[in-house]
């Protein structure tokens, strides 16, 4: 029998009227869930911020205070997300603690969705996340 969890998800803002709530959700989902299927599910949500002109970076990471590990990264302009790590395993072998932890979605701005991930992929330090030389 497939037990469930709470799963905190979290996002960062996308403008200042975006910041007049707080973002943090809870998600009820199966611990047999994969990492892909709980992307699939808020992406059809609609959780995140569509940006005017649908340019939008977010780097997904795992929420953990202790140990905080990118995951992936989701482009507005993209049809499917893009992830550093095997998708197909459950939920839970990325979160050390779903009260605590849970996922959360770190907005880059309008930054090359393919220059972030490479940067992630090969541990090189990320772009400005708003374009400052």
């Amino acid at each position: 029998m497939e037990s469930k969890i709470a799963l905190k998800i979290d996002r960062d803002s996308a403008c200042m009227g975006d910041d007049v709530e707080s973002h943090e959700r809870i998600r009820v989902c199966c611990s047999t869930d994969t990492l892909e299927k709980v992307i699939r599910d808020v992406l059809n949500s609609n959780f995140l911020a569509k940006i005017v002109g649908g340019k939008a970076t977010w780097i997904i990471q795992n929420g953990s205070p202790k140990n905080i590990v990118p995951l992936g990264v989701i482009a507005q302009q993209w049809v499917v997300p893009r992830f550093l790590v095997d998708a197909n395993r459950p939920i839970t072998d990325f979160i050390d603690d779903p009260d605590s932890g849970g996922l959360f979605f770190k907005y880059w701005v309008q930054q090359d969705p393919d220059e972030v991930f490479e940067c992630l992929q090969l541990g090189k330090p990320l772009p400005d996340r708003y374009g400052r030389k």
